[in-house]
């Protein structure tokens, strides 16, 4: 009777075409089978299969459904799905602020110890670069000639990502997204010629070999 007041009770034979599109419908594997539908979106809400089951078994399975109402579900459904929204975005977050710090550290140790002329190392194995970006700011230091040609892309992601307030660039911008993704050129001036990472190749092998370099960022 406590069903009877709470459930509209449909009884189905699976050998029958009601039944058989029923089973499909709702994927049932075995018989006999009891399943709760909502009445507002027809999903399967509860599903009993392969067993037959007592009154207290199911009167005890069905009681939340007949505590609330289909819509208390569906609100708890929604809320469950901004839970879970927001979960996932905290862990997007928490993912790229990892990977950021993670090229903080790299970027920073491709750079780690600036050349100075020395006794180790002749003052005619040191370039100095200066670089400009789109908006005209001017970064400047020392390389090696036996430099990787990375180095200096490094160089100005460590600087336009992380450099401290003032000189960090906005990620938004064009300058900042082509940093991020790795698409910037870096260019001579007179004459122009885009400067080619090969992965191996260094500032010597680029014909970065004068006392002082001046290079461009392009985007």
């Amino acid at each position: 009777e406590a069903i009877k007041a709470s459930f509209l009770f449909v009884q189905m034979y699976a050998s029958s075409e009601e039944g058989r599109k029923f089973a499909s419908r709702y994927k049932v594997g075995r018989m006999p089978c009891i399943l709760v539908i909502d009445p507002l979106t027809a999903a399967k809400v509860y599903g009993k299969e392969g067993q037959f089951v007592d009154a207290q078994t199911l009167l005890d399975a069905l009681m939340p459904f007949m505590d609330h109402g289909p819509l208390h579900f569906h609100e708890r459904e929604k809320e469950e799905a901004r839970e879970r929204e927001a979960r996932e975005a905290r862990r997007r977050v928490e993912e790229e602020r990892a990977s950021q710090e993670r090229r903080r550290n790299e970027l920073a140790a491709s750079l780690a110890g600036e050349p100075t002329a020395s006794t180790a190392t002749p003052a005619d194995e040191i370039v100095s670069v200066m670089i400009r970006l789109p908006d005209g700011t001017r970064l400047r230091r020392n390389f090696l000639k036996g430099d990787p040609v990375k180095r200096l892309f490094d160089f100005v992601a460590h600087r336009v990502l992380f450099a401290g307030e003032g000189e960090r660039q906005d990620e938004d911008s064009a300058l900042g997204k082509a940093v991020r993704e790795g698409t910037f050129k870096l260019c001579t001036t007179f004459p122009r010629k885009v400067v080619q990472d090969t992965g191996a190749n260094t500032l010597r092998d680029a014909g970065l070999t004068d006392k002082q370099e001046a290079l461009l960022v392009e985007v």
